[in-house]
């Protein structure tokens, strides 16, 4: 959340002349920065009157809508701020006379009184979750205890009058897509359409238009060349912002996965895309678009590049191709080729959709072009002449194309809309719902109380969290933005209080600092908080999110607190402080007799190259800990007193911790986590040279051993067949039990195999000198030596 910005206005308390029933309505103030989205004067939005008449609410236009926050009017010193978020404080007033009402991330309920012009606003039980720093929850909750009258101006937003002409908050109905055709600004790289963004009420799901159903939530079209949807023509260039949420709600409920389904697909090639690309069956949104199947896909790829770090565009994640769909087999020509692009908004929540049509001089316009020759072989192998024109279109360059495919790609980079973050996690509390119960563990939780572990990543580069009874601060730089993108965190000030034994605070900070990447889904209301090779994903959603999970999964939530007594009007009912981190229990000082506590391991201390083995340690009553590879600057590496740390190496590494004493003194313990170099054993094969030193096998007989690459041994011992498991640790190695034919050989050629297959299964160790494998048993002697091959 961004805290609102004041605009200074020439704004006196005379202009609230509510006695008279004629006030002045609230002056409109734009957001700022906001960006006009029309492009020449005639499409600019007529603009409101400065003042307009308004009236006293009636209980009927108070119940009509949900009430969104816009701004906020004072009269001492005069000065009117505008909300930046108006979605996120909402007011319901039901006809019960009972409020509903959205502050942040917390839920309020309450009552109203309406009494001709005055009206009076109770507040009741409220969640008291930890919105963030910037939140202005609580000043919101404040304001509503002080309102003393209501007007609708003539333009139909709601004035709610502050007591003692304190001022005013403006309302206006919310608006369920959360952005507007203003908030929007675009580039069209010099193309030879101006653009129009409007909004498009929602069209029902119908399952009876051919070639199959459509249905869309309300949403944005942005128009190129008209400004009215009904104008526009089949083919025409248009890109669609989708609510993502609304658009699943409406398909699902009329018992249609499909759009579920292909946002999920669009989903994760968004993510990441297969090499090689796929050049058919493209997933695509929506519907209204797609009018058969997609039978090519050619220049699969990336508007927006992803190891670029872009603050700027607004839908990052996602791919383009140029396709087209069709209900059966044609030639491939320039008719119906569409350049197209599916992604989402930064934060998740809107599908963005661009259509745009394209053609190259490396196609005819149409098949009536075609000659004989290619219809005859189109006609004998029409999926294979498909396949041989892709092949041949992925081979041009994009400026092959009309137009450049570069051009449309930095159009759909040009994308931003106002309030929409560069990278998905930023300005949103995130509560931890799931994960390991520490870095790098198996053990995957489901966190009892997720809101007590919250994290907050500002676009400032700040962070702040609340673990538990712990809170704190750090900061991070983005290494890549967008709906997934990498940061890398650095520390900050953290209390250290002991939560107790079933508290995840310890592993939740630790794993808020080791997190390189992220990866906000679809929807916008859950993110993976990914942790470093092998250390798995802390899942993390939003409070509106995690409330709305079914009862059977998500956790009860806790009784709401005692409300308040009922205070006059023009009194601020007292709110509990929702946006101030549990204060931490004091961790009792050390006393004279107090002994130091110091333990420090690793789990695993062996590990394979590039596996990751994770530093527990717990050091009380001392002044100062560092945990770091030895040999490292210590300095650099300070921890708090309890914690764990996932490392994935490829050597052998030592680990040392640094502990300063209370007298000043210094101490340190070093835990050392061992690389195996590997199996050097897998996929070789022997022929046995002696048994013992000096001995050999007898004339007339081959013994042989052979290690595959998963486990098992396998050889022939003169006469049988036999084979088993082994396993290597370092030169540690261990063969059998053995199994084996059952043949009848020569007396002395039996004996020498029990022999043999008995040696062999004493194995404890080994060497490979000079080409040679040389076999040893547990008291260090050579048993079996072999020859390579």
């Amino acid at each position: 959340m961004k805290r609102f910005t004041s605009i200074a206005l020439l704004l006196m308390v005379s202009m609230l002349l509510f006695a008279a029933c004629q006030p002045a309505a609230i002056p409109e103030v734009s957001t700022p920065g906001a960006v006009s989205a029309s492009v020449t004067p005639a499409e600019q939005p007529n603009e409101k009157p400065a003042t307009a008449v308004a009236a006293p609410a009636t209980q009927d236009e108070l119940t009509a809508n949900l009430w969104q926050w816009t701004a906020l009017t004072e009269t001492s010193p005069a000065s009117q701020s505008v909300v930046p978020d108006p979605q996120n404080y909402t007011i319901a007033f039901a006809d019960d006379n009972t409020l509903a009402i959205k502050a942040d991330c917390n839920q309020v309920a309450g009552s109203y009184t309406l009494d001709g012009a005055s009206l009076t606003i109770q507040l009741g039980p409220a969640t008291m979750a930890f919105c963030g720093e910037q939140s202005m929850d609580r000043q919101y909750l404040g304001l509503l205890g002080q309102v003393s009258g209501a007007i609708i101006s003539e333009t139909g937003d709601l004035h709610l009058l502050l007591a003692d002409n304190a001022g005013a908050m403006a309302f206006t109905p919310y608006n369920s897509l959360g952005i507007r055709p203003q908030d929007i600004s675009l580039d069209t790289q010099g193309l030879p359409y101006s653009w129009q963004p409007v909004v498009v009420p929602e069209t029902p799901y119908d399952a009876s238009m051919p070639p199959g159903p459509v249905g869309l939530p309300e949403h944005i079209e942005i128009l190129f060349g008209v400004t009215d949807p009904a104008d526009r023509q089949p083919g025409d260039p248009i890109m669609y912002i989708i609510p993502v949420n609304a658009y699943r709600a409406q398909w699902d409920a009329a018992g249609n996965p499909s759009v579920s389904k292909t946002i999920d697909a669009i989903e994760q090639l968004a993510y990441a895309l297969p090499s090689p690309a796929p050049t058919s069956g493209m997933p695509a949104l929506p519907s209204e678009q797609v009018t058969g199947y997609n039978d090519l896909a050619v220049q699969v790829g990336r508007a927006v590049p992803a190891n670029e770090l872009n603050l700027i565009s607004s839908a990052q994640t996602g791919y383009r191709f140029v396709g087209r769909w069709m209900q059966d087999a044609n030639p491939v020509t320039n008719q119906g080729l569409r350049y197209v692009y599916q992604g989402f908004t930064n934060d998740g929540q809107y599908l963005v959709s661009f259509w745009y049509p394209v053609t190259t001089s490396a196609l005819p316009d149409e098949a009536g072009q075609l000659s004989q020759q290619e219809m005859d072989a189109f006609n004998g192998d029409p999926m294979g002449t498909i396949a041989a024109s892709a092949d041949a279109l992925n081979a041009l360059a994009p400026s092959d194309w009309e137009p450049d495919l570069d051009t449309l790609d930095a159009l759909v980079a040009s994308l931003e809309i106002s309030g929409v973050p560069a990278a998905g996690l930023q300005d949103v509390t995130w509560l931890w719902t799931e994960g390991p119960s520490q870095p790098g563990s198996k053990d995957i939780v489901a966190i009892p109380d997720p809101a007590a572990y919250q994290v907050t990543y500002n676009a400032d580069g700040t962070i702040n969290f609340t673990a538990d009874c712990n809170s704190g601060g750090m900061s991070y730089e983005l290494r890549q933005a967008g709906m997934a993108g990498g940061m890398l965190a650095q520390p900050g000030p953290v209390t250290l209080a002991a939560c107790g034994p079933a508290s995840y605070s310890q592993s939740f900070i630790n794993s808020l600092m080791a997190a390189q990447n992220y990866k906000v889904r679809a929807g916008g209301g859950t993110m993976e908080l990914v942790l470093p090779a092998g250390g798995g994903s802390l899942i993390m959603m939003t409070a509106e999110a995690f409330a709305a999970m079914p009862p059977a999964v998500a956790p009860a939530p806790p009784a709401p607190e005692a409300t308040a007594t009922k205070a006059p009007a023009a009194t601020v009912i007292p709110i509990p402080p929702t946006n101030t981190p549990v204060p931490p229990t004091a961790t009792p000082e050390p006393t004279a007799t107090a002994q130091p506590v110091m333990q420090f391991s690793a789990n695993p201390t062996t590990v394979e190259a590039g596996q990751c083995t994770t530093l527990a340690w717990n050091v009380q009553n001392v002044q100062a800990v560092w945990v770091y590879p030895q040999g490292a600057n210590y300095a650099d590496y300070p921890v708090t007193g309890q914690g764990v740390q996932v490392h994935c190496i490829d050597t052998t590494t030592t680990y040392e911790m640094r502990v300063q004493l209370s007298d000043g003194s210094t101490q340190t313990q070093q835990v050392t986590v061992t690389v195996n170099p590997g199996n050097p054993l897998a996929g070789t094969g022997w022929s046995l040279n002696s048994f013992e030193p000096g001995r050999v096998p007898l004339p007339n007989t081959t013994i042989t051993l052979a290690f595959d690459d998963s486990g098992a041994v396998s050889g022939n011992s003169g006469c049988n067949s036999y084979s088993g498991n082994y396993t290597v640790n370092g030169t540690s190695l261990s063969i059998g039990p053995l199994i084996s034919t059952q043949m009848a050989c020569e007396p002395d050629v039996m004996d020498q195999e029990q022999l043999y297959l008995s040696a062999l299964q004493g194995a404890a160790s080994f060497d490979l000198p000079g080409g040679q494998l040389v076999i040893f048993d547990a008291g260090g002697q050579e048993i079996l030596r072999y020859n390579g091959g």
